[in-house]
């Protein structure tokens, strides 16, 4: 069984989530719209959720964090 998303006893209910299609999944909307805000990564992804029929106010884009020194290109020559 799917845990209740978002927990009963949730204050605030914020999703962090995305689906990497330009549609979603019925039963995720249905979730997206009973929390207070769905945290994703993109603006693609604010256009997509909002699009299946989640709440545009809900819809915050919040990029994913890079490190930018472990992942720096300048540091490694290509394969």
């Amino acid at each position: 069984a799917v845990a209740p998303c978002p927990p009963p006893q949730a204050r605030i209910a914020i999703g962090r989530t995305m689906f990497e299609t330009s549609s979603l999944p019925g039963d995720w909307v249905a979730r997206c719209n009973r929390m207070d805000e769905v945290w994703v990564p993109t603006d693609f992804h604010k256009a997509a959720f909002a699009a299946a029929g989640v709440h545009p106010a809900k819809l915050v884009a919040i990029g994913e964090p890079v490190d930018a020194d472990f992942f720096d290109p300048r540091r490694y020559e290509p394969w």
